[in-house]
């Protein structure tokens, strides 16, 4: 099992919902919609705080990936600044792999299915 798994099961445990927005804060991390241009998101930590930034122009469903991805980033690499990227031209690092991976189980159980999560992130928890 990987760790993101076990770390979403516990997330959704301790607060008993899969949403990420909603995770976003009970987690205390700040979050906020702005249009990014060609980035999906970022996550900010400064000075003890967690930003996180969701790029608005994005459709909902991949508002609320975004959302998991940069929350994974918070909770796995919580001192470190991220931004995810609207590409497919270049390899992602492990922190990135990491991100996505929490992002598609908090959205397994967000959804209660795999229908609505594209394939690309899928096989990274198959």
């Amino acid at each position: 099992m990987y760790k993101e798994k076990k770390l979403v099961e516990e997330l959704i445990l301790k607060y008993k919902t899969s949403s990420p927005f909603e995770l976003c804060e009970l987690e205390g991390v700040k979050l906020s919609f702005k249009p990014l241009g060609t980035l999906n998101g970022i996550y900010r930590y400064s000075k003890r705080n967690k930003f996180i930034t969701v790029n608005i122009d994005r459709e909902i469903g991949h508002q609320r990936f975004i959302c998991g991805h940069e929350l994974g980033h918070s909770i796995i690499h919580p001192n470190e600044n991220r931004i995810f990227l609207n590409t497919t031209l270049f390899v992602p690092n492990k922190r990135e792999i990491e991100a996505s991976r929490f992002a598609v189980y908090l959205l397994v159980e967000y959804y209660g299915c795999y229908e609505n999560i594209p394939w690309e992130y899928l096989k990274l928890i198959v």
